[in-house]
């Protein structure tokens, strides 16, 4: 979805945009509740084995699919492709973007060099493995929360309910975030306001049992982490071109960043219940590496825009127009998002 948003949108667009789109998980997080409270009450579904927590899946699943399945309908692939634009209003929603990244064209065979490009992009890198400690939080909040609540002395149902409030303070926090990157033309330094925040939460979940520090921890802790996604993947897809580089940069930034859970799963143990002070203990030097890898990678692409503003990397022009054509992020008027 990100790739595909790029597609459309500017550079400077594009970040409240995929705010909005992946602030959708965070109100997951508060609807989850709000909806497992009333699947969890429900009568257990005949069809399914002994439980009623399988309602969650069924019912969640097939709504998921039953989207999917109109979003394979009705989505345009691209705006020069789109049937809700006139012709005029399709060339010029291709022109704007055609423009704004140099070597840039309008079709392009999808090339392995432009495939092993993004492989080569400090940026890609950089906010991959940030985007996977940022899952490590956000996959580790949504695992522990309705246990720490409910260690807290509350209900099973009660611990669902009060899991809400954090998922949507984490919305309005990511969207206005997202608003700040798109008004700014930053990421890294609203990644420096966001991370330590994440960095305050974790640590009063650490070092206090009290319940009030502990759940005024969790939403600190919301607040912090689930912003930090879509920055970085909108960093990524800014400094990434033409569309097959974008295209694989996005995935690898997704894919790698997906492994976060897989080590959230193993911090997490339920020996640790219900504090998990293992967990969070990870998760706090995770988001440390955040800021550091954040303020590397400031450094890194200002130094690289003033290496092309210099003229060092104009001999890329020298070669033919076809060449040249396909250059992308590394054409020498390309400049990379700080």
């Amino acid at each position: 979805i990100a790739y595909y948003l790029s597609t459309w949108y500017k550079r400077d667009e594009l970040a409240l945009r995929i705010g909005i789109f992946v602030s959708a998980a965070s109100m997951s997080g508060a609807f989850g509740g709000l909806l497992a409270t009333a699947f969890l009450s429900i009568k257990q579904i005949s069809i399914l084995p002994h439980g009623r927590w399988r309602n969650i899946f069924l019912i969640e699943g097939a709504i998921t699919i039953a989207l999917a399945g109109l979003g394979y309908l009705f989505l345009p692939r691209s705006p020069d492709k789109s049937g809700f634009l006139q012709e005029r209003e399709r060339v010029i929603a291709m022109e704007r973007i055609r423009v704004e990244n140099a070597g840039l064209v309008e079709e392009e065979k999808t090339e392995s060099d432009l495939v092993f490009r993004a492989f080569f992009s400090m940026t890609n890198w950089i906010c991959a493995l940030c985007f996977l400690l940022t899952n490590i939080s956000i996959q580790g909040m949504v695992l522990f929360m309705p246990s720490l609540i409910a260690g807290m002395g509350y209900s099973e149902i009660e611990a669902q309910l009060l899991t809400v409030p954090p998922y949507i303070l984490a919305c309005i926090w990511s969207i206005t975030l997202a608003y700040m990157c798109q008004r700014s033309s930053r990421r890294g330094i609203w990644v420096l306001l966001s991370a330590p925040i994440c960095i305050i939460g974790s640590s009063m979940l650490i070092g206090s049992p009290k319940r009030s520090v502990e759940y005024g921890g969790i939403f600190l802790l919301a607040m912090g982490a689930f912003p930090l996604g879509p920055i970085f993947l909108t960093w990524a897809n800014n400094n990434s071109a033409p569309y097959t580089t974008r295209a694989v940069s996005s995935a690898m930034v997704v894919a790698i960043g997906s492994l976060g859970p897989i080590v959230s799963a193993w911090i997490y143990l339920p020996k640790d219940s219900p504090r998990y002070i293992t967990g969070l203990s990870v998760q706090l030097g995770g988001q440390v590496g955040i800021c550091i890898l954040t303020i590397f990678l400031i450094v890194w692409n200002i130094r690289e825009n003033r290496r092309r503003k210099a003229g060092l990397l104009d001999y890329l022009l020298e070669a033919d127009e076809a060449v040249v054509a396909r250059l992308g992020s590394l054409h020498p008027r390309f400049r990379l998002t700080i």
